[in-house]
């Protein structure tokens, strides 16, 4: 099951998404998706892999989750996509959002 403190990087492409997710998945108390960027809100319902909502919780090492403190993934697409940002609100509305950009001004 996902946590209540679940969080979610979002960031655009060239923003340093791939070196943060590689920093947190070297943390012991969190949690991330066995694939970095399979950016599962914003192809739901369009991959055969991403059809409901399970299949995001089951990208998840279920071990790993249930000894973790803090679960998240980390997605250079999502600031882009209006359907993750839909789906994002709707599963899991408590989730944490974190921004990372380059050059945010030019962004």
């Amino acid at each position: 099951m996902i946590k209540d403190n679940h969080f979610i990087v979002i960031g655009g492409h060239k923003c340093g998404t791939t070196s943060l997710h590689s920093y947190l998945g070297q943390h012991p108390e969190i949690c991330l998706p066995k694939i970095k960027g399979q950016d599962f809100f914003s192809r739901m319902g369009n991959n055969q892999s991403f059809r409901k909502f399970e299949d995001y919780i089951a990208s998840y090492d279920e071990r790993e989750l249930l000894k973790s403190k803090v679960s998240g993934e980390v997605s250079s697409v999502y600031l882009s996509s209006d359907k993750a940002r839909q789906l994002i609100k709707q599963y899991l509305p408590d989730a944490k959002l974190v921004v990372i950009l380059r050059h945010p001004v030019d962004r």
